[in-house]
């Protein structure tokens, strides 16, 4: 499907290009998605880009405090070159779904150097347990 187009209601976005005009959304919800987007910084531009001025993106992805960000796939000439053995995260509607980044600690200097603040939210440990979302957080991107 084209980029901007509604199926079922639902409207089709590629997260590396996105379809609004800039500075045109007050608020972005990703859930578990950005660890599943090739070329994922052009992703997060393209949300800085697309928010106003003191917009929010609020996402969840699985974050490691303990080292640096690291690609599983590399881009070149357009392709992607496996770096690591695939590795797969399950989805109930699409199956398994290849993951190209393990976040780490300068994820949120990326973000501050492309404009945001941003912070990050702990589950409590029941949620973590009743939910499952073992090395998951929420991270809440403003842009200034």
């Amino acid at each position: 499907m084209e980029p901007g187009a509604l199926k079922d209601g639902v409207m089709n976005q590629d997260l590396r290009r996105l379809t609004f005009q800039d500075n045109s959304l007050d608020l972005i919800i990703t859930e578990d998605v950005f660890e599943h987007v090739p070329e994922y910084r052009e992703g997060f531009r393209e949300v800085h880009r697309v928010l106003k001025r003191g917009g929010w993106h609020i996402f969840s992805i699985p974050y490691y405090f303990d080292v640096k960000t690291r690609d599983l796939f590399d881009m070149k000439e357009g392709k992607l070159i496996l770096q690591e053995p695939i590795e797969y995260h399950g989805d109930p509607v699409r199956g398994d779904i290849p993951c190209f980044a393990h976040f780490g600690y300068d994820l949120l200097e990326f973000h501050r150097s492309i404009g945001f603040d941003i912070r990050i939210e702990w589950a409590r440990y029941s949620e973590i347990c009743k939910f499952g979302v073992f090395d998951c957080y929420t991270l809440i991107a403003r842009k200034r």
